[in-house]
């Protein structure tokens, strides 16, 4: 069994720094030639900020869905989007309580910590729940 020393395990963190530089740096490249894209599109078309959808498009929408998917689909689709928005409002929920936590931890105050950490605790596990019913229904 051959080990490697030190040296290659430097080198190989060396590699994957540089690696993860370049992806970030062609990812900030992508993005703002994307942006630059998107804007030119939006001036071009007189696109604004808050635009209206057509008139007709609701009720096309309304239309193919009505007729391609039944009473089962639907309400699994309205289930799902009730749970992925209580996901959404949980995750919301999670940073502000982390920022309460971390604002008792700073200022010492360690009976509000304590009080934070249950309330944390009980709303984390029906977190976990919600998220396990999401991935039994995907």
């Amino acid at each position: 069994m051959v080990q490697a020393g030190r040296g290659a395990i430097v080198a190989h963190s060396k590699t994957n720094a540089i690696l993860g530089l370049g992806a970030a740096l062609g990812f900030l490249a992508f993005v703002s030639k994307f942006s630059e894209k998107v804007q030119t599109y939006k001036s071009k078309n007189n696109i604004s900020k808050g635009a209206k959808a057509h008139d007709g498009l609701t009720e096309l929408l309304r239309d193919i869905l009505s007729k391609t998917c039944g009473y089962r689909e639907g309400a699994t689709v309205g289930k799902l989007c009730a749970m992925l928005l209580l996901r959404t409002l949980g995750s919301v929920w999670v940073a502000q309580h982390w920022g309460r936590m971390v604002n008792a931890t700073c200022s010492r105050k360690f009976s509000e910590l304590h009080r934070l950490v249950g309330q944390f605790g009980g709303v984390s596990i029906s977190l976990s729940l919600l998220n396990a019913l999401l991935k039994y229904y995907i």
